[in-house]
């Protein structure tokens, strides 16, 4: 399977990043990165969350007042290092083998 990585938009309160990060992280492979994109409202809930979940899980932050989630996930995207990048706005839970059945379909030589 290629090198994944996921980057996530966090804004309004992350109710269910717990649930998203679980799911992310179980579908990912070893040497997959999630960066979070959190918005400055959610800085302190988000990242209490995201301490919790490991090393492989990143968070920027977009303080200025004059950013928006846009400057964030753009900061969030440049980090990303994998093959593919899953680029998700919302928080979800991932189906089984979502993740190789995406990734299968984009780098089939088909």
């Amino acid at each position: 399977m290629i090198n994944t990585d996921f980057v996530i938009l966090v804004t309004g309160k992350p109710d269910r990043l717990d649930e998203t990060l679980a799911g992310i992280s179980a579908e990912a492979k070893d040497g997959s990165r999630i960066v979070c994109a959190i918005d400055k409202a959610h800085r302190k809930f988000a990242g209490e969350i995201i301490e919790r979940s490991g090393p492989h899980v990143t968070a920027v932050y977009s303080d200025l007042p004059s950013e928006g989630a846009g400057s964030a996930l753009n900061k969030a995207i440049s980090l990303s290092e994998g093959e593919a990048v899953f680029l998700m706005t919302r928080m979800v839970t991932l189906p089984p083998g979502f993740v190789a059945a995406c990734a299968e379909k984009l780098f089939s030589s088909d």
